[in-house]
């Protein structure tokens, strides 16, 4: 079985049965249940999850992404800050990037406000963070994979590979 296209597969639809899959793969039912039991196990298989278009539902947010500078900490670099905003509900993306700023954080949240308190209130104070320069999203048309126009076949998101 080709375990990367298995893993494209469920990237793209999570929801695909277990017999499509094993049609796609050419393999039995029982292969396919197997390898996702242990691609979960071996925590290559992060989650199954659903992309939610929360405007449409009349949902109103913020995204935001804000750029961190940060003096790194002598044993654990980046690693700690980032684990800890990595917690945070509020976050959606941590990442380490290059250039001027050192982290990059993605937000979501309820509205402006509350953008700003989680930067002066939470990140702005820690003694890691040296400065931080924040962009909200005015439009999305593609995230985590998902064209967000309504060009799809029948008026379905369109999934890009």
């Amino acid at each position: 079985m080709d375990e990367k296209l298995l893993l494209e597969i469920l990237q793209n639809d999570a929801r695909i049965s277990n017999k499509d899959l094993a049609k796609m793969l050419r393999c039995s039912e029982r292969e396919v249940e197997e390898k996702i039991r242990n691609l979960r196990k071996s925590g290559i298989i992060k989650a199954f999850k659903a992309y939610i278009d929360w405007e449409k539902r009349g949902e109103e947010y913020v995204t935001a992404y804000i750029d961190v500078k940060v003096t790194p900490e002598a044993r654990t670099g980046f690693s700690e800050l980032g684990e800890r905003l990595a917690a945070n509900s509020k976050v959606e993306e941590v990442c380490v990037t290059s250039g001027e700023y050192d982290l990059t954080v993605k937000i979501r949240a309820k509205d402006i406000k509350e953008v700003s308190t989680f930067v002066t209130e939470y990140l702005a104070p820690r003694r890691e963070v040296t400065a931080t320069y924040t962009h909200f999203v005015l439009k999305k048309f593609k995230e985590n994979g998902v064209v967000l126009s309504e060009g799809g076949k029948g008026g379905k998101p369109v999934i890009s590979a």
